[in-house]
């Protein structure tokens, strides 16, 4: 027992030494003051490091538009550069929002529209834009937008916690059962407007209204809407009456996307885009 206490003397100089009888010795202050300006300087570099980390993430992903790679030359990629196109050339300096509409499940709505974001975000640096993506689970529903259900934060200082660059993307989970819970629609509307304010693109990722018929009012909320459907599986009747539904609630639509790929891309994957 006594190499034990003679090796901690050893490696803490500074604390109380340690005697075999239980007794301790009372530390010089002097000791203890050496002791803190000893650690002052390893913690003041630990500091600056995690300032320049986030700095360099700050940087990433204001440049994120740079780094756009080119998509294989599919049917879809072309028809999505006419309606960019066509929404750059025609669009003034008022904020745009577009959703996304996804006509049947897994149709790549969501790699769609965030490429589309990317395609915005390319034309002009200084003009901000934003992803925004609702995704239906069978899992538990995102923290955050759980706690601005439950009003446990405000939109304002959710907004105001988003590092304001020229990309931006916000991800929310949402449960089957939650999304039709008191204050969804509420919380997302109030999001959307927000969004309108603060970006010049909002390209927002909609649920299938097969899924979620309530989504249907907040379409009039949008400049354009465009339909996203999957060669082989939509039906024109059902995309006809899918178009009427919109109109009737409002829903300017702007374009369709035929998309022939079969397999989705994973969300993690959706950087390397």
């Amino acid at each position: 027992m006594a190499n034990v206490f003679d090796a901690m003397n050893k490696l803490y100089p500074q604390l109380n030494r340690i005697n075999v009888s239980g007794e301790t010795e009372q530390v010089n202050e002097a000791d203890i003051a050496s002791l803190k300006q000893k650690l002052a300087e390893p913690l003041a570099q630990l500091e600056e490091i995690e300032q320049l980390d986030n700095v360099a993430v700050t940087k990433q992903r204001a440049l994120q538009s740079h780094t756009l790679k080119p998509l294989d030359n599919t049917v879809w990629l072309r028809s999505l550069n006419k309606i960019t196109s066509g929404l750059i050339s025609s669009a003034d300096d008022e904020p745009q929002m577009l959703m996304f509409l996804g006509v049947n499940p897994k149709v790549g709505n969501t790699t769609i529209s965030y490429y589309a974001t990317r395609l915005l975000s390319s034309y002009d640096s200084e003009k901000a834009c934003i992803f925004f993506s609702i995704k239906l689970t069978k899992q538990q529903t995102s923290p955050i937008f759980q706690a601005l259900v439950e009003k446990n934060k405000s939109v304002d200082e959710f907004i105001n916690e988003l590092e304001y660059c020229n990309f931006t993307e916000v991800c929310f989970d949402i449960n089957l059962k939650d999304i039709q819970s008191a204050g969804t629609l509420s919380i997302i509307s109030s999001l959307l407007a927000v969004f309108k304010q603060d970006y010049r693109w909002v390209i927002v990722d909609m649920p299938s209204v097969a899924q979620v018929p309530s989504f249907l009012s907040l379409f009039h909320l949008a400049d354009g809407v465009v339909l996203i459907s999957k060669s082989g599986e939509t039906r024109l009747p059902a995309l006809n009456a899918l178009i009427e539904d919109l109109e009737e609630c409002g829903a300017n639509i702007i374009g369709s996307i035929l998309n022939f790929r079969t397999f989705p891309i994973p969300r993690f994957l959706m950087k390397f885009i």
